[in-house]
């Protein structure tokens, strides 16, 4: 992924912390993930509180961490969300946000 975004995370080793942990609780509900090369996929299901979670942590990394890339998508049964990142990012991000274990 081409990218001129600084690839560096703006918050504080606290707050950096706390983001991490607010992510493995999200995380935590997904029913299915795949990381490969430059993105992380996960399914959630259709949960408006969760939802509402997802959406504002979306929207604090965007203030953070700028060259992170997420989209969302909204069906009755699930709720993909996909993170995009520089392709040597994925797998180490991943492993952080406990959305895999480290190998």
């Amino acid at each position: 992924m081409a990218n001129s975004e600084p690839l560096a995370c703006t918050l504080s080793g606290s707050e950096l912390g706390e983001r991490i942990m607010e992510w493995r609780h999200i995380a935590s509900h997904a029913t299915s993930r795949h990381v490969e090369k430059g993105r992380v996929v996960s399914t959630y299901p259709p949960d408006r509180r969760l939802l509402q979670q997802l959406r504002r942590l979306i929207a604090a990394e965007a203030q953070c961490c700028p060259f992170m890339r997420f989209n969302v998508e909204e069906r009755p049964d699930q709720v993909e969300v996909e993170l995009r990142v520089p392709d040597d990012m994925s797998e180490v991000l991943a492993v952080m946000l406990g959305l895999m274990s480290h190998r």
